[in-house]
């Protein structure tokens, strides 16, 4: 009879065991029913936020998302995802408001209103959770544990390793911690040297005034006025050729019958004689694709100017609005020059050629006396008798 006593007061006791822990995991049921999830991740909202937009015209904070709101990161990424899907307006989780995305200010779609972009976003509700002791504190990207809802939002914004950047030299987004891997394949190179040497160029590094301590062996110094090719320090040794003078280069002092000239001090001799060479329209005419560009053009019977920067014929009627045919050049050469203009100055080279260049080798180029003045009104015939003795002694 003892042992029967025994054998049913340990069965109660474990009834009363199986009980009590069934009212426990009612309980915790029970709890989790009043636990609200963020509507994108479904998990208890991490630094919740809700909605602002336009309903009925009136920008306001959504009511339903208040009730239910989502996590600050999955709010972002959702705006982040739409903009990047080109995207110009989005609804609330409810569909009773309208998010438009066109402006500029993001953080204005979501949380509290009227906020500053480096404020919490929801500080009042972050505020009320900490001091219920509720909420998520432990950051779920990086595991940083910051001991209240307010100081897991101001960690997300500014200091958590996974929030959004830009690389400042290519204006690629990713996130910070992949910056560091990222800058040891963007830099800043010689695009000089990059051209020429055909392989993966050395980073430079970038002051803040601008300048480096690259002296770049590739770089245009400057263009050779004879043979027209640039000048950098790698090929300066192979302009000497440029400087060797020539026949046309050569004057004329006869002594014995007394006439004593300086040719230095003659007008034409140091400031004039360059012109020439700066003159680009005068260059092209002795090349034979010009000349083929240039009978081209004429059979076409159109409108057309010579463009001498872009070096082709170019139709009056499709240039760009408000050109000025008479632009000058950074050699103070007008720009664009009609057909006539390009048969005067073929006829005047050929004059010039003919002439005695023993005594009229200190004479102004003639295209620089054609296009000294009005360039659309050639030197007469007597004109240029006249010009030819003026700078004699």
């Amino acid at each position: 009879m003892l042992i029967d006593y025994e054998k049913v007061k340990k069965e109660l006791e474990e009834l009363k065991k199986q009980n009590a822990a069934a009212n426990i995991a009612c309980m915790k049921i029970e709890k989790k029913k009043n636990v609200r999830t963020c509507p994108i991740c479904c998990q208890q909202p991490e630094v919740p936020v809700w909605w602002n937009g336009d309903r009925n015209g009136k920008f306001e904070s959504c009511s339903a998302s208040q009730a239910n709101p989502g996590c600050l990161r999955c709010i972002r990424d959702y705006i982040h995802h739409a903009v990047n899907n080109n995207q110009t307006k989005i609804k609330c989780f409810a569909g009773c408001h309208e998010i438009n995305l066109n402006g500029p200010k993001k953080w204005q779609l979501y949380g509290q209103r009227g906020r500053n972009p480096n404020d919490h976003p929801c500080e009042a509700l972050a505020r009320g959770l900490d001091d219920l002791g509720e909420g998520v504190t432990k950051c779920r990207k990086c595991d940083e544990e910051c001991g209240s809802v307010y100081n897991l939002g101001m960690h997300i914004k500014n200091t958590c390793s996974h929030r959004l950047t830009k690389c400042k030299r290519c204006k690629k987004e990713m996130k910070i911690f992949e910056l560091e891997k990222h800058r040891e394949t963007c830099y800043h190179i010689c695009s000089w040297c990059d051209e020429k040497d055909n392989i993966d160029a050395n980073p430079i590094e970038l002051k803040k005034d601008g300048t480096t301590d690259h002296y770049c062996p590739h770089k245009t110094l400057a263009k050779c006025r004879f043979c027209q090719k640039p000048i950098t320090m790698n090929n300066i040794h192979e302009h000497k050729n440029c400087s060797l003078a020539k026949k046309g280069d050569l004057g004329v002092v006869c002594k014995s019958e007394g006439w004593k000239h300086n040719f230095k001090e003659h007008n034409g001799w140091t400031t004039n004689l360059n012109d020439l060479q700066d003159l680009a329209i005068w260059n092209h005419l002795e090349h034979s694709v010009f000349h083929q560009l240039y009978s081209a053009s004429k059979q076409q019977n159109s409108e057309q100017v010579y463009d001498v920067v872009d070096r082709r014929f170019r139709d009056l009627n499709r240039l760009p609005p408000f050109t000025d045919l008479s632009s000058i050049t950074q050699n103070n050469e007008q720009r664009f020059y009609t057909h006539s203009q390009i048969d005067n100055i073929i006829t005047h080279r050929n004059n010039f050629n003919q002439e005695y260049r023993t005594l009229h080798r200190h004479r102004l180029p003639i295209s620089s006396r054609f296009f000294g003045g009005n360039a659309s009104m050639p030197m007469s015939r007597e004109e240029l008798s006249e010009s030819q003795y003026l700078n004699l002694d």
